[in-house]
């Protein structure tokens, strides 16, 4: 039996102006916001498959109830 996979693709040039702009709140809740919907589809788990959003990760993590995979 193979698994559901279920793949969420977010804007990188929204996560760089929230960078650019040193918006790490809005970045946060932008991340919080999508990572939420992969959680209410029922997955078990959760990977952020690039570098950019890594610096903020350990708050991301306090704010959401799902196992992540960091590629860093």
């Amino acid at each position: 039996m193979y698994p559901d996979f279920r793949i969420k693709s977010v804007d990188l040039t929204e996560i760089v102006d929230y960078i650019d702009t040193n918006n790490y709140k809005k970045l946060i809740d932008f991340l919080v916001k999508n990572i939420k919907n992969l959680q209410n589809a029922g997955v078990d788990f959760g990977a952020i498959a690039s570098n950019t959003p890594h610096f903020v990760y350990e708050k991301l993590m306090d704010r959401v109830n799902l196992g992540m995979i960091s590629i860093v």
